[in-house]
């Protein structure tokens, strides 16, 4: 009879114990676009929807949780041995198949339907969105608390916040007006909801396209005459003002190609928003400061 009841007892206290060691393996989490998401407490295989995503978790102190990458992920160097996951169009069989506790998407990427429907097989997926340069140190702390790395994640925002510091804007009256092409062939440029006009800003000039509503904009190249814009930077290392030209004949005498006013930077650098956005603000300044200043002409208002 005692020997029943201690093992009822233990068997009791057991489960007593279970309660809460299982109520602590998961818990509620609210992403940017505002869905309530049930999280693994401590994810261990993270999958990233977006190369600015793999980034970002890198950064963060994630790195040894990540179980797959894009194809098209190429930074940092120690997630390229990683298995690669499609994302256009998502293959969830493969998400499932890597074992998988969470997924990180971004809206402006990825489609948020996809998360619900990894949702229905039951792996979690949260999405961030970055219309600012301060949604970067954000996300990074976002992504510290949500991977249990938050001391690793909050140094990486630290030292994103205190390079942006470094450069304060300059003059918007006497900055030079600047135009960057995501390409040269379909004129693809950013809208006035992107980062990328406070990078323009940061690097010492003023965005050609921050008036455009959205987060892209497709420019004719009448516009571009018209507007007529100091400098050119299109998105693409190492290009010149020869092959603007080339590009766009009808350009041949826009002043900022005439007087070189015309720079290439890395893609990545200005276009994945992550801990490298630094870098890309390094590089669109240094191309206002080797292009020199326009020739004298009346401030835009």
């Amino acid at each position: 009879m005692t020997a029943r009841l201690t093992l009822v007892l233990l068997v009791a206290v057991a489960g007593c114990r279970q309660g809460p060691e299982a109520s602590e393996t998961t818990r509620t989490f609210t992403d940017d676009l505002g869905r309530t998401v049930r999280v693994p407490a401590r994810p261990q295989r993270v999958v990233p929807l977006a190369p600015s995503l793999t980034e970002m978790v890198a950064a963060a102190g994630g790195l040894d949780q990540l179980a797959a990458r894009t194809p098209y992920c190429d930074h940092p160097a120690a997630a390229l041995g990683l298995p690669t996951v499609s994302t256009y169009p998502l293959d969830r069989e493969r998400v499932l198949a890597l074992g998988a506790d969470l997924v990180v998407g971004t809206d402006q990427i990825n489609d948020p339907g996809e998360g619900d429907a990894l949702a229905a097989l039951g792996v979690p997926a949260v999405y961030l969105h970055f219309g600012a340069l301060a949604d970067v140190p954000r996300g990074l702390r976002t992504l510290g608390r949500l991977l249990g790395t938050a001391p690793v994640a909050e140094r990486a925002a630290r030292r994103f916040e205190a390079r942006l510091a470094a450069r304060p804007a300059a003059d918007s009256a006497s900055a030079p007006d600047v135009l960057v092409l995501i390409g040269d062939d379909v004129l693809y440029a950013f809208g006035g909801a992107s980062y990328v006009h406070d990078l323009v800003v940061l690097a010492g000039g003023r965005s050609a396209t921050a008036e455009f509503s959205g987060e892209g904009v497709t420019l004719s190249p009448e516009w571009v005459l018209d507007r007529s814009p100091d400098v050119v930077i299109v998105l693409q290392s190492g290009y010149t003002a020869d092959d603007l030209a080339a590009a766009q004949p009808t350009w041949r005498a826009l002043p900022a190609l005439v007087a070189g006013r015309v720079c290439g930077v890395e893609p990545d650098l200005v276009s994945r928003p992550g801990p490298r956005l630094t870098d890309g603000l390094d590089a669109l300044a240094a191309c206002l400061d080797r292009v020199g200043p326009p020739s004298s002409r009346p401030a835009r208002p």
